[in-house]
């Protein structure tokens, strides 16, 4: 149902974590403001796919934007001459970039392998 979609996403996506059977927020309430009137983009709900999720990592991680961290995998591509899938590239900017990418590697190995 939707109420376990939105869960499992948020779970997926570092926001909350499952501890002791109960949902807890991985950030800090007393430091996090939502404006009035907030409304989630609509496609909130759609699943990211992997390179989208290391870039949130990356974005999260550095407070770089996304274009900027889009430039920067392009332009990896580029060095490496299109040689390496774009999961690939996206994780070795991860890397350089001083992320974890440690979570990312069992899911980068799949798709590349597939």
């Amino acid at each position: 149902d939707e109420a376990s979609k939105v869960r499992d996403l948020a779970i997926k996506s570092r926001l909350l974590t499952l501890v002791d059977g109960m949902l807890k927020p991985v950030f800090d309430l007393d430091t996090t403001d939502i404006p009035h009137g907030f409304k989630p983009q609509v496609d909130l709900f759609r699943e990211k796919t992997l390179p989208e999720q290391i870039m949130a990592h990356i974005s999260a991680t550095t407070g770089m934007g996304l274009r900027d961290i889009a430039a920067k995998i392009n332009a990896k591509q580029e060095q490496l001459s299109d040689l390496v899938d774009i999961e690939v590239a996206t994780l070795l900017v991860a890397k350089e970039m001083g992320c974890d990418i440690e979570p990312f590697y069992s899911q980068v190995h799949d798709a590349v392998i597939r």
